[in-house]
């Protein structure tokens, strides 16, 4: 019904598949949650995790929120893995996940956070103007700003799941039955 009841389930479904194991393992699968055009990948696509390199890279940076009618800087920090992961037409990949986003119940990054991924950005390379060609490539190739938005991909709203097939599905009704009804 919404993304905290499928973050909830996955952590179920999780537990009795890897006990104990709190971040991603290799066969783990995955939805991803935003076209990804440098990795050919797109919003709605299942992947396999068939490796899981190193360990996590973090990533911050400063940005600015209200907090009761004042302006205050904030730092939000990313946490990035390396993967290799099977696409569905058995093409794999290597590439960087967003890892903060599997445990949260947002859909997707919040809009401090894609702030946060710019700003992180612009803060490696100081020297480039931002309108420049250069600047352009550098972020078009950058393997931080491109990460891959994830989640698991054991439960799926049903908003996710449109357009999907499956042999076998198990619905939770439970919480919205008197929603509909």
């Amino acid at each position: 019904y919404n993304n905290r009841q499928a973050r909830d389930y996955n952590y179920a479904v999780r537990e009795i598949l890897y006990p104990k194991k709190k971040q991603i393992v290799i066969g783990d699968i995955l939805q991803v949650v935003s076209n990804n055009y440098q990795l050919d990948v797109m919003n709605g696509d299942f992947v396999k995790v068939t490796d899981v390199i190193g360990e996590t890279e973090y990533q911050s940076a400063p940005v600015y929120v209200t907090v009761e009618r004042e302006r205050v800087r904030q730092n939000i920090t990313l946490a990035f893995r390396n993967v290799r992961v099977q696409l569905d037409n058995g093409k794999k990949i290597t590439c960087k996940i967003i890892e903060n986003m599997l445990d949260d119940a947002d859909a997707n990054l919040t809009f401090l956070q894609i702030q946060a991924l710019y700003i992180n950005f612009c803060m490696r390379y100081p020297g480039l103007k931002r309108n420049s060609l250069q600047f352009k490539e550098l972020l078009k190739g950058d393997p931080y700003y491109n990460a891959l938005r994830v989640k698991y991909g054991y439960a799926i709203t049903g908003h996710k799941s449109q357009g999907g097939e499956w042999d076998t599905v198990f619905l939770s009704v439970t919480d919205t039955a008197d929603k509909f009804f």
